[in-house]
């Protein structure tokens, strides 16, 4: 029995992007991400790479699977490496920004995520960001 090895990341965001464009209703259910701990693990880390566009392509990716139907849930594999990054991404660049926003707002419709913000202070965070011109 050979082991498996995972695709470089490179190679693995693109195959998630591309999957992700094709059918994002079905990214997950269609086994993009069956093994699903490890990738996801793997795309919330691009959320802190240090070049802007990648950091943004894997948010506005988990911001589009926060927004469907199961996104939430199979995130919530990943809140306590997810929420952090996104609570960054807050105070970011404009684009990256508003993206972590609306990923956070449809993450919130989940417990594990809803709590893990809470824990954070994210609410906190928001009306900071809010408050200044």
């Amino acid at each position: 029995k050979k082991d498996r090895q995972a695709p470089p990341p490179s190679t693995l965001f693109t195959f998630i992007t591309d999957a992700w464009r094709y059918s994002p209703e079905h990214c997950f259910t269609m086994g993009v991400a069956a093994e699903a701990k490890d990738e996801l693990i793997e795309l919330v880390e691009f959320l802190t790479a240090p070049q802007p566009h990648v950091r943004l392509q894997a948010v506005e990716i988990v911001n589009g699977v926060a927004a469907s139907d199961s996104g939430p849930q199979q995130l919530a594999k990943v809140a306590d490496q997810l929420i952090p990054p996104l609570m960054r991404m807050l105070g970011g660049r404009e684009e990256e920004a508003k993206a972590a926003s609306s990923a956070m707002v449809n993450l919130s419709t989940h417990p594990a995520h809803a709590d893990q913000m809470l824990d954070l202070g994210v609410i906190g965070r928001i009306m900071e960001n809010l408050r200044e011109p």
